[in-house]
């Protein structure tokens, strides 16, 4: 039997068991720790995390999971990227990273990351690939080589 706590998340409740609502305090005190200067950048850990548990287990009415927060933790990680803006690098220090989207694929999600990368619909590059394989079958290696060495990251929905 394991036991269920409530806790409050980014402006949500959940019913959480005890040793994964452990693990969101434990990742939640590490943030406030790493970012204490920063108050808006901890909110937005916190309404992130929020956001991902409810999609996938409270807006259900299901019991948050440690796999759950486990899956959560990792797409979000630990703030290496808003340590830098806080030691002045910033954001858009000009250093993007190319992943393919877990959210928006067709196939193995390589013109939807890089639609997400350059800012471009991903249906153009949809079309490049498709057309590149109707006239010469290298666009099939190049997409291949791609989806096999390109990690792949859950981007947020442009809809929202």
């Amino acid at each position: 039997m394991k036991y269920v706590r409530q806790v409050s998340l980014g402006g949500r409740i959940f019913a959480v068991e005890t040793d994964a609502a452990q693990l969101l305090e434990n990742y939640m005190e590490g943030i406030h720790r790493r970012f204490a200067a920063d108050q808006e950048v901890v909110s937005d850990f916190e309404n992130q995390l929020g956001e991902h548990l409810w999609e996938w287990r409270g807006a259900k009415g299901l019991v948050v999971r440690m796999e759950d927060v486990e899956r959560a933790i990792a797409l979000l990680g630990y703030g290496e990227e808003a340590t830098a803006q806080t030691q002045g690098r910033g954001y858009d220090s000009g250093k993007k990273v190319f992943y393919r989207s877990l959210t928006n694929r067709k196939i193995g999600g390589v013109c939807g990351g890089l639609g997400e990368y350059l800012n471009v619909d991903p249906l153009i590059f949809r079309l490049i690939f498709g057309i590149g394989l109707l006239i010469a079958f290298t666009s099939f290696w190049v997409y291949l080589i791609l989806w096999i060495v390109t990690p792949a990251k859950e981007f947020p929905s442009r809809n929202e």
